[in-house]
């Protein structure tokens, strides 16, 4: 399943209501409140190709004992609707899309029976309100067919793919916290699924950072940190794109040196990523089939093509030729190797060191401007054609 959902109302025991009342500043009865029980989340794979582990279902129990239900993941308090006092992991019917046996997270919610709830409370009854979705942190995200942490690094494997016949997801585990599960409406797009809010750390996916905000309501307020990270998210895409802008005008500079015409529609645009790679490949050959030269911005980006073309039949480099820039290990260990451009990036880090220390040593006071430029050479490997 790809949300959570709330079972059922119930009249709370006596064990229930000590545990509830664990969390209460004086004694409620069950006459004062509204119990019922709500699958918080599963191990199924969502719409967004992503899966908990069983052990972190069995990490998401623990923490979800005492955290709030509220609406629409709102940040505000008046938005505060229940309470978890209890959960457990349940075994269900049949099994997860890719083959596992099926659990669920379940919990024991309490609220409040007033007049501010009471059409809350109707709504959840007549089955009006019962998707809910949770935000919890995680540390590692795995790629299902390498088994890649892809918080440390990339994999080539597209979410939601199939590779010999296994579906290809992210797998969620190593809880660190739960913050809350949430009463959502649950459209029709993808996104409406389980929702994971995952911490700002330097390794994290900043795509899971955009995913929360927009789950956030309008008068959130972020900490410095998180405001700095989307601003260091935001300075790195437009390094980015004027790195990818600067390497197309040098192609396009030397084709025009040598009579060959680019058409703009032959020209895609993307980020530095393997999913980029491979969507823009995709996207150029549906509209140009013919295309038998393909140059990417980054080594990245042209593995991700080569997968796109492996896998719809196209040899590589008898039917097209590529070529990446970076000269990245990646391109060195994919079949066939990728002909690359090589940057001399460490040659150019030692020369910046040295005019930094001579700066620094020197007894000249006024500024000193000096530009060194080291170039770049091609190296041919398996991916392009003999001339």
């Amino acid at each position: 399943m790809s949300f959570g959902y709330v079972e059922k109302g119930f009249s709370p025991s006596t064990e229930d209501l000590k545990k509830i009342n664990k969390y209460t500043r004086r004694e409620f009865d069950a006459d004062s409140l509204y119990v019922f029980t709500v699958i918080l989340c599963d191990n199924d794979i969502d719409r967004d190709f992503e899966k908990f582990s069983l052990s972190a279902l069995n990490e998401l129990k623990t923490f979800f004992v005492g955290k709030t239900g509220i609406s629409d993941h709102s940040m505000k308090s008046s938005d505060q609707k229940a309470r978890v006092f209890e959960t457990w992991i349940e075994k269900g019917n049949g099994t997860t899309a890719d083959g596992e046996p099926y659990y669920m997270l379940k919990a024991k919610a309490y609220m409040l029976k007033n007049e501010e709830n009471k059409g809350f409370i109707d709504e959840l009854d007549a089955g009006i309100k019962k998707e809910v979705s949770v935000s919890c942190s995680s540390k590692k995200a795995t790629c299902s067919i390498c088994g890649k942490d892809k918080r440390q690094c990339r994999c080539e494997h597209v979410s939601g793919k199939e590779y010999k016949g296994k579906i290809a997801c992210t797998i969620l585990s190593d809880i660190s916290d739960a913050y809350e599960f949430s009463f959502v409406a649950v459209p029709a797009q993808r996104q409406a699924g389980v929702t994971k809010a995952f911490e700002f750390t330097k390794e994290n996916n900043m795509e899971d950072i955009i995913k929360t905000l927009k789950n956030m309501s309008d008068d959130t307020t972020v900490s410095k940190f998180q405001l700095d990270s989307l601003l260091n998210y935001v300075d790195s895409l437009e390094d980015e794109a004027e790195l990818g802008r600067q390497r197309k005008s040098g192609v396009e500079k030397v084709l025009g040196e040598n009579q060959i015409t680019l058409e703009s529609g032959c020209v895609k645009c993307g980020n530095f990523t393997l999913e980029s790679g491979y969507e823009k490949a995709k996207e150029l050959f549906t509209e140009h089939p013919d295309v038998d030269t393909l140059i990417c911005a980054t080594d990245t980006m042209a593995v991700g093509a080569a997968n796109w073309l492996k896998e719809n039949g196209y040899q590589i480099p008898q039917q097209v030729q590529i070529a990446g820039m970076g000269d990245s290990f990646l391109g060195k260990i994919i079949e066939p190797k990728l002909t690359t451009v090589h940057f001399f990036y460490k040659t150019s880090g030692m020369e910046s060191a040295k005019v930094l220390v001579d700066l620094i040593e020197s007894k000249e006071t006024s500024s000193v401007h000096k530009e060194i430029k080291m170039g770049c050479k091609v190296v041919l490997r398996e991916s392009h054609r003999n001339i």
